[in-house]
């Protein structure tokens, strides 16, 4: 709801993701509207094209003078986040770090397929393992660690979802929009809860436990995106 937006800007929430923009039959949605140093908030939007489209312009437009209504000054500035297109960037997989059934062992473990990894892209999986902490019975560790991921993945995203929250962390939503650029900086890779799928075809699921997708994946994508914001200055 609008309304939900405005009391996050006026608690001083630094980032309301999916924010509620709405006036005179109007009506949108803003991917992230985030705090600036002076107290003040801006619009900033993601997009899957490479560049700025005319049609981009004008939503950011909306969307900005609407936080203007709400805030009672123009923000000084408002941001587009274009994509990579259709680009992927890959690297060779890490064998996930788990529990064992029956007499399958690390030997008989393949390395990640990647399927899994789509849930904690939404703030679920590994990102919300404080959520569940009995999971480590099934991938391995202790509660501590349970909470430990979870919070350590806050570092590494842009928002907490105003819907899934965690009460083992006093309702804080759950850590999700992946941020390529903290990851780089920091050198921490996200967290993924995984099934262990067998090396050998035809085995099915050995196991189950804790994986990280290859850094060289995130440091390629934002060379990607650097690169391609250079070309849109030009």
């Amino acid at each position: 709801m609008a309304s939900a937006t405005v009391a996050a800007m006026a608690s001083g929430a630094d980032v309301v993701y999916q924010a509620v923009l709405a006036h005179d039959g109007w009506r949108g949605f803003a991917d992230f509207v985030e705090r600036q140093a002076d107290g003040s908030y801006e619009v900033v939007d993601t997009k899957l094209a490479r560049h700025a489209r005319p049609a981009h312009v004008l939503q950011l437009s909306f969307y900005t003078e609407q936080v203007a209504r709400i805030q009672g000054r123009m923000p000084e500035a408002m941001h587009v986040v274009a994509g990579t297109g259709e680009r992927w960037f890959t690297a060779p997989a890490a064998v996930p770090d788990g529990l064992y059934l029956g007499g399958f062992g690390p030997d008989d473990a393949n390395a990640d397929i990647g399927d899994s990894a789509i849930t904690e892209t939404v703030g679920l999986g590994g990102f919300a393992m404080a959520g569940a902490p009995a999971i480590v019975q099934l991938v391995g560790g202790d509660v501590g660690d349970a909470l430990g991921w979870t919070e350590l993945m806050y570092e590494l995203t842009l928002a907490e979802h105003p819907t899934w929250t965690l009460p083992a962390l006093g309702f804080r939503g759950v850590p999700f929009g992946i941020d390529v650029l903290r990851v780089v900086r920091t050198g921490v890779a996200p967290i993924i809860n995984t099934g262990i799928a067998g090396r050998v075809a035809g085995t099915g699921q050995v196991g189950a436990g804790l994986v990280r997708p290859p850094l060289e994946c995130f440091t390629a994508a934002l060379a990607a995106l650097a690169e391609s914001a250079g070309a849109g200055q030009r």
